[in-house]
């Protein structure tokens, strides 16, 4: 029975209550291929006498070369088709003979696009817009539509490291995962160098916490068709200096630098076993991944709010000694910051620092340096010349040392106020300081 009549290529027809389907295939080209086929599917529950649709697609991305009858119209006499505007595409088939198409399903048409070389979207879509399919009874048969298009290879959203077409805090969470947790690489590894400058580091990280959650700019991801760009590292370059100090017993990472970073990323180099680093640096996050004996370290805040100040900071520590093989900060401005990385990390002199603070009570702080490996003494003396504490009595490697002294004698009770002397010998070198116990 009709619902209403409408007319249709001047025959009346009406509305029907079944349903059939057509579908436009998604397939893959890259940008400058030529002769691209797209195919559209149809398949009809009941015997159709002839239809109309329109077609839509991107004219910025690509241009359409040809347009083919399907194998399932290939008995029909009046197929045509013609491009009324930029990017659309109007079809009709009929048989004046009254030949029907029977119910069935497949290729009815297909289209030959040609991707234009500059082509940059991910998905350039194809779209029928509007249809209209009439059956044997003259009644409107209503076509469901699925939409397709055509995937462009190499083409990315800048930032979307994940490949969900979206730049979120999951690419953050991704990229950190991707460069100091061994997890997966970026699909489309141009994707998260968002910063373009031909590498991807903890710059681009903290360049899209900078855009999600602190106002920063988008994502700019400015390389030719997906191919890195390659630049050099700037002439300009940021400076901070490093050491390795170490403190009862562990070593600690001491970073300077004149300016607050937003974020470290850094790679250690171990002699053997499993590291376990101790991070220093409150309202930021450590991330660390170890293979085999290099260890991939990344320090910052997700929600771009940490920051380490101007100046000096105790980064990490470990129980296991390591050599820095490279050092890279993002300052407030998310620039880099190259800290140098010597092959030692040694100091070049014999050293015994003034311990700090100086008067103390009741802890205080003796520093040294070893530029060679040595038989060391360490001891606290009082005013006349009696040996009050041992720190330090045995082979010690090159490096900087930092050991706290608690005002306590070996048996570990408290002495009294006064003038105290701590001397060290390492090999032939000798040195004593003067330091002062108040309570």
């Amino acid at each position: 029975m009709c619902r209403y009549l409408i007319t249709l290529m001047s025959m009346a027809i009406c509305i029907s209550a079944s349903a059939s389907s057509i579908h436009v295939a998604q397939v893959q080209a890259n940008p400058g291929d030529e002769g691209v086929e797209l195919a559209i599917s149809l398949k009809n529950d009941k015997s159709l006498s002839g239809a109309e649709l329109l077609i839509e697609y991107d004219y910025s991305v690509m241009t359409l070369d040809t347009i083919e009858s399907g194998a399932r119209l290939s008995g029909f006499s009046d197929v045509g088709y013609y491009e009324y505007s930029y990017g659309k595409v109007a079809g009709v088939f009929f048989d004046i003979t009254g030949l029907a198409l029977p119910a069935d399903s497949g290729e009815a048409l297909k289209l030959n696009f040609n991707i234009k070389a500059d082509a940059w979207v991910k998905l350039a879509e194809v779209n029928i817009t509007e249809i209209t399919a009439v059956d044997e009874d003259l009644e409107l048969e209503p076509i469901a539509v699925t939409n397709g298009g055509i995937d462009l290879i190499g083409v990315y959203i800048c930032g979307d490291v994940d490949d969900d077409d979206i730049v979120n805090i999951l690419d953050i969470i991704y990229l950190i995962n991707y460069k100091f947790k061994g997890g997966t690489a970026p699909i489309v590894l141009e994707s998260a160098d968002v910063n373009s400058d031909g590498t991807i580091n903890i710059l681009d990280i903290i360049y899209l916490v900078n855009y999600k959650f602190k106002g920063g700019p988008e994502p700019d991801c400015l390389h030719d068709k997906g191919v890195f760009a390659g630049k050099s590292n700037p002439a300009k370059r940021l400076k901070g200096d490093f050491r390795v100090e170490q403190v009862d017993g562990k070593y600690q990472l001491i970073t300077e630098y004149d300016d607050i970073l937003k974020g470290l990323e850094l790679t250690l180099s171990i002699k053997d076993g499993e590291v376990e680093l101790t991070n220093f640096c409150k309202g930021m996050e450590m991330y660390y991944h170890q293979s085999g004996n290099e260890v991939v370290v990344g320090i910052l805040d997700p929600k771009g709010d940490g920051e380490l100040s101007k100046g000096i900071n105790r980064i990490f520590s470990s129980a296991s000694p390591f050599e820095i093989t490279y050092m890279l900060g993002a300052s407030k401005s998310n620039e880099p910051v190259y800290f140098t990385s010597e092959p030692s990390n040694l100091p070049t002199e014999f050293a015994l620092d003034q311990n700090y603070p100086n008067p103390f009570n009741p802890n205080t702080t003796i520093k040294f340096a070893l530029p060679v490996a040595s038989e060391v003494e360490l001891n606290i003396y009082n005013i006349l010349g009696q040996k009050v504490k041992s720190l330090v009595g045995g082979h010690l490697e090159a490096g900087y040392y930092s050991l706290v002294w608690d005002g306590t004698n070996s048996g570990g009770v408290a002495v009294a106020s006064g003038v105290y002397f701590y001397r060290i010998k390492a090999g032939e070198f000798t040195q004593s300081k003067k330091m002062i116990l108040i309570k």
